[in-house]
């Protein structure tokens, strides 16, 4: 199925296609992942970041893209710099990244500030999404994420957030339902599952804009699709939810 959406909590930094022109810097990789790093950036820490991404960047089999990142810093702050397709720049906002650059700062840099500069094919500076203190209400670590959303299934285009009390089968299950890449894209839109009753509810994360701008008769035919493909008739509820989860709109499918 082909569904262009808009969103995601993790989403927004795995949407862009990255290449490089690093040159002769030092640099660590895993198979289809190589980050590259200058003075004031330590080998270790290169080495920590491309354990962090190695997994949230792969896709199933071997489909997935080779991605170069680029480290560098400021006094303090620490610069991702990440190349990203020019129609995708729109799409990286505080609101859609926040909390990855947050989680960054914890996991990978000792809380070290954070900026994401996305950059062209020879990493000229296009955009700087600088850091935040802001950024930390909506972030915690892997494990505060994992028991906040779910765990995580990734493939494509799509990620999903599998929630206790849902059979896990569902998770891969759904990403290869939403992906429109054959497992080839990077992430552009992140879903939610969970249990209500004897039914289910798969949330979408999105922006107000894009829920107001497509029409009510998509998302209830999300909801029927869903019950059809996915869930062998049980009753769904398709929810719009901001990037967080929370509830904006949702939409009750047909008894089947």
């Amino acid at each position: 199925m082909t569904l262009k959406l808009t969103g995601g909590l993790l989403a927004a930094v795995l949407i862009c296609s990255i290449f490089a022109c690093t040159g002769k810097q030092p640099n660590v990789k895993k198979e289809y992942l190589q980050v590259f790093y200058t003075d004031g950036i330590t080998e270790p820490t290169a080495q920590k970041l491309l354990t962090f991404l190695y997994p949230l960047w792969r896709n199933e089999g071997d489909s997935t893209k080779d991605k170069t990142v680029q480290l560098t810093k400021t006094k303090d702050t620490v610069n991702f710099r990440m190349v990203i397709m020019p129609e995708r720049i729109s799409t990286v906002t505080e609101q859609s990244i926040g909390a990855f650059i947050q989680l960054l700062s914890d996991t990978v840099f000792e809380k070290a500030p954070v900026n994401v500069v996305l950059c062209d094919d020879h990493f000229r500076e296009l955009k700087t999404i600088r850091y935040s203190a802001g950024f930390r209400q909506g972030a915690g670590s892997e494990t505060d994420i994992r028991a906040t959303f779910g765990t995580l299934y990734h493939f494509g285009t799509a990620e999903v957030f599998v929630k206790p009390g849902v059979d896990q089968s569902y998770g891969p299950q759904l990403a290869k339902y939403f992906d429109d890449s054959e497992g080839k894209g990077q992430v552009q839109a992140s879903f939610q599952v969970l249990r209500n009753g004897a039914g289910y509810v798969v949330k979408m994360a999105t922006t107000a804009d894009f829920a107001s701008k497509n029409p009510d008769s998509m998302f209830r035919n999300m909801a029927n699709m869903l019950s059809k493909d996915v869930f062998a008739g049980a009753d769904v509820t398709f929810v719009l939810a901001d990037t967080m989860f929370n509830d904006m709109k949702e939409f009750k499918s047909e008894p089947q």
